[in-house]
Formats: structure tokens, C-alpha cells, sequence
């Protein structure tokens, strides 16, 4: 899966911690675009789920 730093509706920046929705197609939405969107997504009419979350790689 990729990780999209913004979201693709408002544009607001995520990060891996980001609480962040995506649909089937990885379109991701921040979480006041997920509720104003009412858990479609605006590009597929898909259903929006929380994306999964990445710790930071560490060395």
C-alpha cells in the first residue's frame, strides 16, 4: 500500500501516524474530509476504511 501525504480532497498534509481513511483504490482523505464526504470517497463511491498506520523506520 502507498502512504499519500495529502489528502486528496483538502490537501492537508499526512504522515504515517495520520489518522487517515482510504477506499479500494487508495484514494486517502484526512478525517474531516471522511466525515464531510460521509464515508464515500468523492473519485470512486467507494466505501472510506482507516488506513492502517506506520511507525517511522529507525536505523
Amino acid at each position: 500500500m502507498e502512504m499519500r501525504t495529502n489528502c486528496k480532497r483538502c490537501s492537508n498534509e499526512l504522515n504515517n501516524l495520520s489518522e487517515a481513511y482510504i477506499s479500494s483504490y487508495e484514494y486517502t482523505y484526512c478525517k474531516d474530509s471522511y466525515h464531510e464526504l460521509k464515508a464515500v470517497c468523492s473519485n470512486c463511491d467507494g466505501e472510506l476504511v482507516i488506513r492502517p498506520k506506520r511507525k517511522p523506520k529507525t536505523n
